[in-house]
């Protein structure tokens, strides 16, 4: 019977030797989750590293284990991302770009729907048949 750090070994043939286990995902999962600061190059190697056991593992912890790391990095990444457009947001409220021309942008938009034919479907060159010829 394999053991998790033979599995970790399997997933890294022909590379350096296996650096994250199933306890090494779950505490990976842990530093996301609590916002520990980890660096941006150790979390990229430990991602991918999680990625590659998910396609390679044989056994449905380790698998599981790497998933839910890797979900809990993601939902870490887009409240980063709702966090810096709420921040953006203010900021453009507080310091209005004197340059940007809503109206400009709003004629654009009404000359983009007075031009467009619902009879034509979006991404084919060809326009839908006539159902009344």
């Amino acid at each position: 019977m394999a053991s998790e750090h033979d599995e970790a070994r399997e997933a890294n043939a022909g590379r350096s030797p296996a650096r994250l286990t199933r306890a090494d995902l779950v505490l990976l999962r842990k530093a996301a989750r609590e916002r520990w600061g980890v660096p941006d190059q150790l979390k990229t190697e430990a991602l991918f590293e999680a990625a590659k056991i998910l396609t390679t593992a044989t056994k449905d912890r380790t698998k599981l284990a790497a998933i839910k790391a890797l979900i809990e990095f993601d939902k870490v990444d887009q409240r980063d991302r709702v966090i810096d457009l709420a921040a953006e947001k203010l900021e453009l409220q507080r310091n209005p770009d004197p340059s940007f021309d809503i109206s400009q942008l709003t004629e654009e938009a009404e000359r983009d729907a007075a031009s467009y034919r619902p009879d034509e479907r979006p991404g084919t060159h060809q326009a839908a048949p006539d159902p009344m010829p």
